[in-house]
């Protein structure tokens, strides 16, 4: 009885609100396990999969980092080139291994110092030591890059360029030990020396991506956050997209944006200064366990745990204790969150085949009836044409009856292409939840039957 009242119910008035019910509950069980909220920009959804997909490119970008490594690294086989020539491509080896892998970067300068001072040149002698001392400073070796910056001794009689190299190397060193520091006079000192040394390297420093990095501080540090965004905006001008001068602008581009309180800008450029090291091959990222913070915040548990993976898997190929330390503290909460984002999936997944199971009792239950309405029509149709007298109300019946078996059969193709499409729309929706992806793009993929 009830299915007979509800295939007259449907046959008479159908309800296209009564077909959307089960699209509606699928749809809120997807955005629950997805993570990313409906009402994120969609700008910042493209960035994030264009940052998935170079994620997925990560490999190659390395190989072509590691190439160009070799191509240079063969220059230095040969006994051709001269004192300059191979100091400087020493240098640029050494700058290409500098966000790339940390003991390389030191086994070049090293080299560059020797260099120098079997030739005698103690302005290259500091600035190969100073940007090792850098190095030190930026891995938490503070007592290596201590013991370099004590043995330099003559400072009156530096190049522009070495000075620039001395005091950036400085800079790094207090900024460093300042922010490893307990609040009191010893850091208060530190930051006095970091301003200090910021200053006069900007002063003296003719590097455009080195220039608007002390700008920026000192216009941080004055207040003044549109002189830090104009500093930053030069740099990206700049700078290649794919370069890690580029990313570095970028990620302090987004904290200009933090120091202004727009979230939304310094998530974006936060990403966008997590592409460029990606693309840069750079493993010791400045963005990306940001980004992987910044997701686990937004309840994007998968994302958030895929870039802290390539985040620490790439700080320990590029042998840095303290941003090892700086990575793995988000690691456990990350992990807590994917999860319980497993956790909703897995939920989700039951639901959806416990709705695909209803489906299908109710294909079943359609069929059926379709095949019972048939037989009995078949029946009334044989007794009726079995008189010979058919009076005219007779004839009115089996037309009646001849409309109903053509509604049934309406009904069955149209409920047969319906439940095609609750299937199609059931997989398209398992697809969207492990991508990630939420509501609004699920509704514009479907197809809504209409009965």
């Amino acid at each position: 009885m009830l299915l007979h009242a509800f295939y007259r119910y449907i046959c008479a008035n159908p309800l296209p609100e009564m077909k959307k019910l089960p699209l509606l509950f699928a749809a809120f069980l997807v955005v629950s396990a997805s993570g990313l909220r409906a009402g994120e920009p969609s700008d910042i959804h493209t960035l994030l999969r264009r940052l998935d997909g170079l994620l997925d490119r990560r490999e190659e970008f390395l190989l072509r980092h590691e190439a160009r490594l070799d191509s240079l690294k063969s220059l230095l086989r040969g006994d051709t080139l001269g004192f300059g020539a191979r100091y400087a491509v020493t240098a640029e080896i050494a700058e290409r291994y500098f966000a790339y892998q940390s003991d390389s970067t030191i086994a070049y300068l090293r080299r560059n110092v020797a260099l120098a001072e079997r030739a005698g040149n103690a302005d290259l002698t500091i600035r190969a030591k100073s940007v090792m001392a850098m190095c030190y400073s930026m891995n938490g070796r503070f007592l290596e890059a201590d013991r370099v910056l004590a043995g330099v001794t003559d400072t009156l009689h530096m190049s522009r360029a070495t000075q620039a190299a001395y005091y950036a190397a400085q800079h790094r060193q207090n900024r460093e030990c300042r922010s490893q520091s307990e609040p009191g006079a010893e850091r208060d000192r530190f930051r006095a020396f970091e301003e200090y040394y910021a200053r006069r390297a900007l002063e003296t420093t003719g590097d455009i991506s080195k220039r608007f990095y002390f700008a920026y501080l000192v216009a941080v540090d004055e207040g003044d956050y549109d002189r830090a965004a104009a500093a930053c905006d030069s740099a990206l001008a700049c700078a290649p997209p794919a370069s890690h001068d580029y990313a570095r602008a970028a990620f302090y581009r987004s904290e200009t944006e933090r120091f202004r309180g727009d979230e939304a800008a310094r998530f974006e450029w936060l990403v966008r200064a997590a592409m460029a090291d990606v693309q840069g091959a750079v493993r010791d990222y400045g963005a990306l366990g940001g980004v992987a913070e910044e997701l686990l915040r937004r309840g994007d548990a998968a994302r958030a745990m895929r870039c802290i993976r390539v985040a620490i898997n790439d700080t320990q190929a590029y042998n840095s204790p303290i941003r090892s330390w700086r990575d793995m503290a988000i690691l456990p909460q990350i992990e807590q969150a994917y999860s319980e984002r497993n956790a909703r999936l897995r939920a989700m997944y039951v639901a959806l085949i416990l709705l695909a199971f209803l489906f299908a009792l109710s294909a079943i239950g359609g069929v059926l009836f379709v095949l019972r309405q048939n037989r009995r029509l078949n029946a009334v149709q044989h007794a009726l044409s079995s008189r010979h007298n058919l009076k005219p109300e007779s004839k009115a019946i089996k037309h009646i009856n001849n409309s109903a078996e053509a509604r049934i059969a309406r009904f069955a193709q149209r409920f047969i292409e319906a439940l095609a499409s609750e299937a199609r729309f059931l997989g398209d929706s398992l697809h969207t939840a492990r991508s990630g992806d939420n509501a609004e793009r699920i509704w514009q993929n479907c197809w809504i039957p209409q009965l």
